[in-house]
């Protein structure tokens, strides 16, 4: 996950980047299976296939609607258990995604502003928050 350590300042180079806005960009894959990506609130993402076609907007755009969830991310032709309850479900035409957005702070502070992931199933996160 590529996530900027600190705000910006005059000198990143970033077109229309915010200094006091946490940015975040990833790729996902799902070649062993589902993937739980836990989406904190008051984020604004995007998630597109390797084919950069549209796949869900997860955070205040999507069904979250800003107040944050986990989402399931179910690869072409999975057949196993999916676990149920909770997750807003998306069945993806490729086996990696790009997930990239934006998060905005409560009382500045970045604590927990950026997503995590794991294995359908697991309770240990495999793409730490910063």
């Amino acid at each position: 996950m590529l996530l900027f350590s600190e705000f910006m300042d005059p000198e990143t180079l970033v077109l229309t980047g915010n200094a006091d806005t946490v940015y975040f960009v990833t790729f996902l894959d799902l070649t062993e299976g589902p993937l739980v990506v836990d989406v904190p609130p008051l984020s604004l993402c995007f998630l597109n296939d390797m084919w950069y076609r549209w796949v869900a907007d997860p955070g205040m755009a999507g069904p979250d609607r800003g107040a944050g969830g986990k989402y399931l991310f179910v690869p072409p032709g999975y057949q196993g258990p999916l676990q149920e309850g909770g997750y807003f479900t998306l069945r993806t035409r490729t086996t990696r995604l790009l997930l990239g957005g934006r998060a905005f702070l409560e009382d500045d502070d970045p604590t927990n502003s950026t997503p995590t992931a794991s294995r359908s199933g697991s309770e240990r996160p495999t793409c730490p928050a910063a």
